[in-house]
């Protein structure tokens, strides 16, 4: 798809009679190195490692292990052995090196760059789920001082105190602050009170970080997430786009359609952007916050990011495969209610890292990716539905031109269907993309003009706030008009309707859903 990376460069021997001993050699060569770097002291470590990285890369290079290009002369066996050998390669790079690419990032004394983020967790009640994110954080971020960990608890619960000390003890760079919840003025419904309590907690917490604590970036995370083992080379490789590319306002951790069977396995190291805010592990900078905070909501904080007053046409960078999930034993129902439990324990991690410091993030800065986009959209083949039969070779393309369209396409490959501010989740300029059976399928607003899209006209997404009405009625449509309840005409405005919501005693149930769009 467009505006994609590869990480993993192209295989084979430089010749048929030593590509399999050769290769042989560079591992042996590897895997003394990674004894003898096992061997040594922290300190020493820290010496010695750019020396034994740059050794043991010409070693690769002299072996041809990173050989570029297919020879063209190589026989069937050759080629199958040199599979066989790149499988186990790849196992032992991934166990040994990006699986480790944490020494990767250098710390911000190494003078290669003074970026540091802040790692702020949210967190309130739940002294499990804090204690595994915390091992997680400790464990995966390397260089504290590179990613120095600010623990900020909504309230005063003892066990989650009790749960965090021991890090504060034995972890550098980590510290514990504590909000002091405050009743809402008014009186609210629980859910909404649920979502007060956060949303002032963030602006609490954020401004600690950045105003207080003066922290140039701040990647947000909540305890009942789980991070991948290439989070913080996530973070660390993308930093630059933020600066770069005023169109950009953050980078996010999170698919919200993330599932195994929606995302590309294979491709861990494919990048998108999305139009649709997605939280749940995100990086923002100092300058963004110094605008939200003027503007700060008092409940429901995110569905405001994505407002488009609040918006202003930016984008967030987002990965193909989540590199956050929800930790379903230790997160309990949540705010939602456990609303949308089905779809947050379908988004799993990677099956093996990546390090990011190898991706060409330029693909990503607007122009490029635009391009990039819409020359994929062009090469996709337009259908009126998605076959059953799809081939991997190929991508395909479908359309949709209003809510309930969407909803269809949403439904029948289980993503997410609401719709904020007009916009479906993940979408960049309406578009949608995902994997099935193997396939890229690209779902496309009907409004859509990729000419304009490839030569930068497009200008800001055309996204219509009254899908959000529309996607509201459909809610409403599937819980009320059907053969065991209301069966005439399902409209907010018709007489029946209200007239039966009346003998019911449920007139304040139909005025809570407040106006919809018959669609």
């Amino acid at each position: 798809g467009g505006g994609t990376s590869s990480l993993l460069p192209s295989t084979s021997s430089a010749s048929e009679a030593t590509s399999t001993s050769r290769r042989r050699g560079g591992l042996q060569e590897m895997l003394r190195l990674r004894r003898w770097m096992q061997s040594l002291s922290i300190h020493r470590f820290r010496r010695v490692l750019i020396v034994v990285l740059l050794a043991a890369t010409l070693i690769c290079f002299h072996n041809g292990f990173f050989s570029i290009g297919p020879t063209g002369d190589q026989s069937d066996d050759v080629q199958a052995d040199d599979r066989r050998l790149l499988a186990r390669d790849s196992e032992i790079i991934d166990r040994a090196a990006i699986a480790r690419v944490i020494p990767r990032i250098p710390p911000p004394e190494s003078g290669e760059s003074s970026f540091v983020a802040a790692v702020l967790v949210f967190c309130a009640n739940r002294p499990n789920a804090i204690r595994n994110h915390l091992e997680q954080l400790t464990r995966l971020r390397g260089n504290p001082a590179r990613f120095p960990i600010v623990v900020s608890q909504d309230g005063d619960a003892r066990d989650v105190a009790e749960a965090i000390e021991p890090f504060l003890k034995t972890a550098g760079s980590i510290f514990h602050v504590q909000h002091k919840k405050e009743e809402p003025k008014v009186k609210m419904m629980k859910s909404d009170k649920n979502y007060f309590f956060i949303a002032q907690h963030y602006k609490w917490a954020l401004d600690h970080a950045f105003r207080e604590m003066g922290y140039s970036h701040v990647i947000v995370t909540e305890d009942d997430l789980d991070i991948a083992e290439d989070f913080f080379s996530y973070f660390f490789a993308m930093r630059p786009l933020l600066e770069k590319d005023p169109s950009l306002w953050c980078v996010s951790a999170w698919n919200d359609n993330g599932g195994k069977e929606l995302t590309d396995r294979r491709a861990g190291a494919r990048l998108w952007r999305t139009d649709f805010f997605p939280g749940l592990g995100w990086m923002l900078r100092a300058e963004v916050w110094a605008e939200l905070r003027e503007h700060w909501p008092e409940k429901y904080w995110d569905d405001w990011m994505r407002s488009p007053s609040v918006r202003k046409g930016r984008s967030c960078v987002r990965p193909e495969i989540s590199r956050t999930a929800h930790n379903m034993k230790l997160a309990g129902k949540g705010s939602s209610g456990g609303l949308y439990k089905s779809y947050l324990s379908s988004i799993t991690l990677p099956d093996k890292p990546v390090d990011f410091s190898l991706i060409d993030a330029s693909v990503l800065m607007k122009k490029s990716y635009d391009s990039n986009l819409a020359q994929s959209l062009a090469d996709a083949k337009v259908v009126a539905t998605i076959p059953e039969e799809v081939s991997a070779d190929i991508s395909y393309r479908v359309t949709y031109s209003n809510a309930r369209e969407w909803r269809v396409i949403a439904d029948r490959f289980k993503l997410m269907n609401d719709i904020r501010s007009g916009m479906t989740r993940t979408a960049y300029y309406g578009v949608v993309p995902l994997t099935w059976k193997g396939a890229r399928i690209y779902a496309v607003p009907n409004w859509l003009d990729e000419k304009k899209l490839a030569s930068g006209e497009l200008g800001e997404a055309a996204y219509d706030p009254r899908w959000d009405l529309q996607s509201k009625f459909m809610d409403f449509e599937k819980q009320y008009c059907k053969p065991t309840r209301f069966t005439g005409k399902c409209d907010p405005a018709n007489p029946e309707l209200r007239e039966w919501f009346k003998r019911r005693n449920m007139l304040k149930k139909l005025d809570a859903w407040g106006e919809m769009v018959v669609v």
